[in-house]
C-alpha cells in the first residue's frame, strides 16, 4: 500500500518556511511521503539546506512555484507585494502542479492525498477542493493572533473599525478573553480610516479566515501558553493540533540523529565566530539583539539605537543585516559604527547568527527582539528574557502578552520612539532591576512547561502522533 504523500506549501517568507520545514521533516520522519512546495525565490538561497534535507530524509521532494515578482525585488511584506502576487498569481500553477500529481501520474503512489496550507494563503483550498484532496491548515503565528481575524468582521460590524482618532493603540472593548490588552494594532491589517491600506486588510481577514473550510488546524504553540485561544478556535475547526514548539519538537523527536539541522536558512552568512566570543563571556551578561529576517529600520533609527546600546555599557551581540537599513546605508553605515571586523566597544556585530544556538548559550541574560512568533518560543524555550521591540503584524500582539500576561519580558511602550536613552534604559532594567530577577525567575518556569511539552508524555509529543494518524486516515474524494 502507497503511503499517504502530504504537500505543505508555506507563504514564502522566512517565518512561515522555518516551522514549515520542521513540519516537513517530523512528517517525514513519521513515515509520510512529503512534497514541499517552496517558491523558486527561496529555493534558489536555501540550496545548501535543501540538499542536506534531501539526503537525511529522502521520503521529502522538493517542488517550486514562482512568486510573481522579478528577481531582482526585494521579498518585503511591509508594502504587501508579495501577498498579493502569492494571492493572484500562483493559483493557475498550483493547479498544473496538482494535475501532474493526481491525474497525469500513472502510479498511484505519486498522489498528493492531503494539502497542508498556510493560513495566509485561500488558493491552495481552493484548488484542494477542485481535486476533492483534503487540506491541513497550519498557522505559523500564534493562536492568539490567529484568532483576531475571526474577531474582525464583528469589530467591523461595532464600528470599533476602521477608527477615526490616528490612536493605533487604541483599546479594543467588549472581547473578555483579552483580559483587556487587546490593542488596535494588535489586529491583522491597517485599520486606521487614514490607512491606504483597508482593501488589503479586508482582504488579508478574508483569505485567512477561509483556514475555516480545512479538516483541521496546526498550531505552532503549547497548551499551557494559549489554552483560551485554543479552546475558542476548537470552536472553529473540527480538530485542532497543537505541536510546538516546534523547533523544541523537532529536537525531542530526532534527538538521536546523527547529524544537527543546518541553520536555516543560508539567506545570510554565519561564519560563527561570535561563538568563540560568548565562551570567553560571564554566564547572563551578553544582551542578544535580533530584528529577525526583514524588518528595516531608517539610518537615524540605527544609529540612535547604536548609542543606546553601547551607552548601556552591557556585553552585546547584534545581528545587523547588510540590507537592514533603507536606502541601502547599512554596510557603510555598521562599518563606521564598529569597524571592518565587526568589534564594538563591548560587543560583537554579525551580519546573521543562528538564533536557537545563541539562545541556549549560557552567556546569554535577555534577548531584545522584534518579538516574531518564532523569535519568541525560541527565547522561551531556551529561557532567556525578552526586551520587545515591535514593528508590524503579529509582533505587538506577542510584545503586550511577553510583557503584560506571561511577564516573561519589557515591551517597549512607545512604537516610535528609537532614542538612545530608551534603548539604554530598557537594556539596563531588564539586565541590572529586580523586575530584571523576576522576569527571569518567570520565564525559567515557562521554559520549562515548553521543554516537558515536546517530550514523550507532552502533550505537544503526543498531538504529533495523533495528526500523523489524523493524514494517514484521511480519503480523497477521488
Amino acid at each position: 500500500m502507497a503511503k499517504p504523500r502530504v504537500l505543505l506549501f508555506p507563504f514564502p517568507a522566512l517565518g512561515h518556511v522555518k516551522p514549515f520545514l520542521s513540519l516537513a521533516e517530523l512528517l517525514s520522519d513519521a513515515g509520510l511521503d512529503v512534497v514541499f512546495l517552496n517558491s523558486e525565490y527561496n529555493h534558489r538561497r536555501m540550496t545548501n539546506v535543501i540538499e542536506f534535507l534531501s539526503s537525511r530524509f529522502p521520503s521529502i521532494r522538493f517542488e517550486t512555484i514562482p512568486d510573481g515578482l522579478p528577481p531582482d525585488q526585494p521579498r518585503s511584506l511591509v508594502d504587501s507585494p508579495l501577498y498579493f502576487t502569492m494571492r493572484d498569481g500562483t493559483k493557475p500553477r498550483f493547479r498544473q502542479l496538482i494535475h501532474s500529481f493526481n491525474d497525469g501520474c500513472s502510479a498511484n503512489s505519486w498522489r498528493i492525498t492531503c494539502i497542508i496550507n498556510d493560513v495566509m494563503l485561500c488558493s491552495p483550498i481552493e484548488v484542494a477542493e477542485e481535486f476533492g484532496i483534503p487540506v491541513i491548515s497550519f498557522c505559523p503565528h500564534s493562536a492568539r493572533y490567529f484568532y483576531t481575524h475571526f474577531l474582525v468582521p464583528k469589530l467591523v460590524e461595532e464600528g470599533q473599525i476602521p477608527y477615526t482618532d490616528k490612536n493605533p493603540v487604541g483599546k479594543i472593548e467588549g472581547i473578555p478573553l483579552f483580559e483587556g490588552h487587546l490593542r488596535r494594532n494588535h489586529l491583522p491589517g491597517s485599520w486606521s480610516q487614514q490607512s491606504s491600506h483597508i482593501s488589503f486588510s479586508h482582504s488579508l481577514i478574508n483569505q485567512t479566515v477561509a483556514a475555516a473550510r480545512s479538516s483541521a488546524l496546526i498550531l505552532n504553540t503549547f497548551h499551557d501558553l494559549e489554552a483560551p485561544f485554543l479552546t475558542h478556535l476548537s470552536s472553529i475547526f473540527n480538530k485542532i493540533y497543537s505541536i510546538g514548539p516546534l523547533h523544541a519538537l523537532f529536537k525531542s523527536k530526532l534527538r538521536n540523529s546523527s547529524s544537527p539541522p543546518p541553520t536555516l536558512i543560508g539567506f545570510w552568512k554565519d561564519d560563527e565566530s561570535y561563538i568563540s566570543w560568548l565562551d570567553s563571556q560571564p554566564p547572563g551578561s551578553v544582551i542578544f539583539i535580533s530584528f529577525g529576517s526583514s524588518m528595516k529600520m531608517e539610518a537615524r533609527e540605527l544609529i540612535e539605537f547604536w548609542h543606546g546600546l553601547v551607552n548601556s555599557g552591557k556585553r552585546f551581540l547584534c545581528v545587523l543585516r547588510s540590507d537592514g537599513v533603507y536606502g541601502g546605508e547599512s554596510a557603510e553605515l555598521i562599518k563606521q559604527m564598529v569597524g571592518e571586523r565587526g568589534y564594538g566597544r563591548n560587543g560583537v556585530v554579525v551580519e546573521w547568527a543562528d538564533q536557537e544556538k545563541v539562545l541556549s548559550h549560557t552567556a546569554i541574560g535577555g534577548f531584545l527582539t522584534h518579538c516574531g512568533w518564532n523569535s519568541t518560543l525560541e527565547s522561551i524555550v531556551a529561557g532567556v528574557p525578552m526586551i520587545g521591540w515591535p514593528v508590524l503584524g503579529d509582533q505587538p500582539s506577542n510584545a503586550t502578552w511577553i510583557d503584560k500576561v506571561w511577564k516573561i519580558g519589557i515591551e517597549r511602550n512607545d512604537e516610535k520612539n528609537w532614542e538612545r536613552s530608551t534603548v539604554e534604559m530598557m537594556i539596563r532594567e531588564l539586565m541590572d532591576s529586580q523586575k530584571g530577577v523576576e522576569i527571569r525567575r518567570t520565564v525559567k518556569k515557562l521554559s520549562k512547561l515548553a521543554n516537558d511539552t515536546v517530550v514523550k508524555g507532552g502533550l505537544s509529543f503526543d498531538n504529533l502522533e495523533h495528526l500523523v494518524q489524523h493524514i494517514k486516515n484521511l480519503k480523497p474524494d477521488n
